[in-house]
């Protein structure tokens, strides 16, 4: 039963955050500003993704060797955690945008991350790099694409 519930907690509890942005998105003033809000995350998160691809392959480091049975990752490397890149970019865009969201946010990025590591994908520099890269590319490309990106992209679309 453990091992279930680690396996639930390191790879089905992310939906959870996918939900937050949506909802903090819902909550806007107008629709514009939800769905611009929307996007602009959703950018912010496969950017950052995108990135920890690329490191995974030139860094190239292995997994740890033993992990709970019946987990598979996607991919055979580990450095950075894609995971952590990923959570920690849309805890730290939604934290920017609303406190609540945001510690809600960190709270379930913090035990997906503490299963992940439970379970043996990934090792505490693997989540620590992974989240160094989510915050970096958020707090670095946030201002171009709420300013610039998503206003061009919603005016062009809508």
């Amino acid at each position: 039963m453990r091992k279930q519930v680690i396996i639930f907690f390191a790879e089905y509890v992310v939906l959870f955050e996918g939900l937050l942005l949506f909802l903090l998105a819902y909550r806007q003033k107008d629709t514009i500003s939800g769905i611009s809000l929307f996007i602009s995350g959703t950018i912010l998160l496969l950017v950052s993704v995108g990135i920890t691809k690329v490191l995974k392959v030139l860094i190239r480091k292995k997994r740890p060797p033993e992990r709970i049975e019946y987990f598979q990752p996607f991919d055979t490397y580990a450095f950075p955690s894609g995971h952590a890149t990923g959570l920690l970019s849309v805890t730290f865009f939604m934290g920017s945008h609303s406190t609540l969201f945001g510690i809600l946010a960190l709270l379930t990025s913090f035990t997906i991350l503490l299963a992940r590591v439970k379970s043996h994908v990934h090792d505490g520099l693997d989540m620590f790099a992974g989240a160094c890269v989510g915050i970096l590319v958020t707090y670095s490309l946030m201002p171009f694409t709420e300013a610039t990106l998503v206003p061009y992209m919603v005016n062009a679309f809508l």
